[in-house]
């Protein structure tokens, strides 16, 4: 291979970890406004944890959280329609330190859509420049493609295999990572977003998000595909056309 099969190929696997990334932040904005991670989700992850049922240990779960059912979807309605950005308050059950957490927590979900966007972005320019690296002679198009694909795949395979098997330690670096303070640090007795919100639901929230990403990201890859094939021509048809006079 040549320095531009090599570069196409390169382009291919940055531009598909751009996809698969942008498509996880998207998911991610997505499970984070859904008012039922809040509410049903909430109750039925407190009831996993406890070796129950949501339904027939209803009482138990809504003594143990704090809220009884009318209470919790109120209290979910306000938290998705603030994490939407539609909603300047939070509910009255949160303390200061879990307010200002949830704050945290809704600048940190519009930036993922915003990075999404870009992500995406990027990897339709990359495809672009793909197209017009492919349209000079030399260049192996289909085999760089299919090298640089096999790649970001396997990279991205790579560490969703560590964050699946190591989930409690990537969900902790994680907050170390993004959060500026340690407010992510609750204690069940004092604050009632751990109660709601434990391990389990983030787990079901993670699995959700993954779904949600291969598909997003199959949908993407099939219109960056028309969108080469279309460009293909074009820019062979550009290259070759005459220099006007």
């Amino acid at each position: 291979m040549n320095s531009k099969s090599i570069l196409m190929g390169a382009g291919t696997a940055l531009a598909v970890m751009l996809v698969v990334l942008g498509a996880f932040l998207n998911a991610i904005h997505a499970e984070a406004v859904r008012p039922e991670l809040y509410d049903t989700d909430s109750r039925a992850a407190v009831a996993r944890m406890h070796g129950g049922d949501p339904v027939r240990d209803a009482a138990a779960v809504e003594a143990y959280i704090g809220m009884n059912a009318e209470e919790q979807h109120r209290f979910a309605e306000t938290v998705a329609k603030y994490m939407r950005g539609t909603g300047e308050t939070l509910p009255e059950q949160l303390n200061e330190k879990e307010q200002i957490h949830f704050a945290d927590v809704r600048n940190l979900i519009q930036l993922a859509r915003r990075v999404s966007s870009i992500f995406v972005g990027v990897a339709v320019l990359l495809t672009i420049f793909g197209c017009w690296l492919s349209v000079h002679p030399g260049v192996y198009s289909g085999r760089a493609v299919a090298l640089g694909t096999a790649l970001g795949l396997v990279l991205l395979a790579l560490f969703g295999l560590w964050t699946a098997t190591h989930f409690e330690t990537a969900f902790y670096r994680m907050h170390e990572l993004v959060f500026p303070n340690d407010l992510w640090l609750m204690n069940p007795e004092t604050d009632i977003c751990i109660r709601m919100m434990p391990a389990e639901l983030f787990e079901g929230a993670a699995a959700r998000c993954l779904v949600r990403t291969v598909w997003q990201s199959a949908l993407i890859a099939v219109l960056l595909l028309i969108l080469s094939k279309h460009m293909r021509r074009l820019i062979q048809k550009w290259v070759n056309a005459p220099i006007p006079g």
